[in-house]
Formats: structure tokens, sequence, C-alpha cells
């Protein structure tokens, strides 16, 4: 399986475009789906830790593209990027295409 982490901040999805961007992140994840032909997860930064990791047998992770301004994480991502440092092992990717 692979992991897509959505690391879109709630004040993106809370602006105009943000039913887009939602939508967005759902052709994403079929694409990808299509693409490496296994299963992929779509999920929230704040809901992923080692054990999320490890609990959904992710093969790799791919790290969404984000449109918000990073000072409005404060440490709201510790937490994921200690997860994904800590899954040695597991190739990580990123989409870093704005929208």
């Amino acid at each position: 399986m692979i992991l897509y982490v959505d690391i879109e901040h709630a004040k993106g999805y809370a602006r105009e475009r943000g039913d887009v961007l939602r939508a967005a992140r759902t052709r994403i994840t079929y694409m990808l789906e299509d693409v490496v032909g296994d299963d992929v997860h779509l999920i929230r930064y704040d809901r992923v830790d080692a054990a999320a990791v490890q609990r959904l047998a992710a093969r790799a992770i791919f790290i969404s593209g984000n449109s918000g301004d990073p000072a409005d994480y404060g440490d709201e991502l510790t937490p994921y990027w200690a997860a994904a440092r800590s899954s040695s092992g597991v190739p990580a990717a990123s989409n870093t295409r704005r929208m």
C-alpha cells in the first residue's frame, strides 16, 4: 500500500477553492493507484504517526503539496515528520505542484 499524506493546512481548505483542492486529492489518489497498481490510502498529516505507518503496512509514502504558509503549521507537522523519518526503508516522494 502507498500512503498518500495530505499536508494541506485546514486554512487551505477554508479558502474559496478549498473544495477544488479536496477533489484534486481524490483524483491524485486514483491516478496513483492506476500508476503503481497498488492500493493508495489518503490520510491527513495530523493523523500520521509511526504506528499508522506500521498499521497500514505502507511500502511507500507520497506527500502532497500544500498552498499554505509554513508558519500556519507551527509544531503541527512535528509528529508527522518524526513518523516519516522513523519509517526506515519506506521510500517517500513529494508532489510539490501548487494548486
